[in-house]
């Protein structure tokens, strides 16, 4: 059995994680505008750092190819960035405020990368299944 292939999914997604590294490194002094006295800059570097940490479990179902943890590992990011767009959450700083104010990626970009990379590793699972019944 072949290997799948997910370089298309993952490029995308570096892209975006890219964008969002950019972000962070506007929330500090390289930025001409920070103003380290702005409550914002610290939330805001605390929720888009949280957004790329837990990527770090996606990247080894990947490398190991399995097609069942990167189903269920993007279902649980799924399902965190989500929470990410509430505001409601009753933490320390509401994540859906930093989200709102990026400009140089959106969350539902995240969103639908998650969602490609889960949908055709389910779709290649069940494919595999397929031919193991066939026989």
């Amino acid at each position: 059995m072949s290997m799948p292939n997910f370089t298309w999914e993952a490029g995308r997604l570096l892209g975006y994680v890219g964008r969002v590294a950019i972000a962070i490194r506007m929330n500090t002094p390289y930025n001409g505008a920070y103003d380290p006295r702005a409550p914002h800059h610290a939330d805001d570097v605390m929720w888009l750092a949280d957004s790329l940490h837990h990527f770090e479990r996606l990247g080894h179902a990947l490398q190991e190819s399995n097609l069942q943890i990167i189903e269920d590992t993007c279902n649980t990011l799924l399902a965190i960035y989500k929470d990410y767009g509430r505001s409601d959450t009753g933490m320390k700083s509401e994540p859906a405020a930093t989200f709102q104010r990026q400009t140089a990626f959106r969350l539902n970009e995240g969103r639908a990368i998650l969602t490609e990379l889960r949908d055709k590793a389910r779709a290649l699972r069940d494919q595999e299944q397929d031919q193991d019944l066939e026989r």
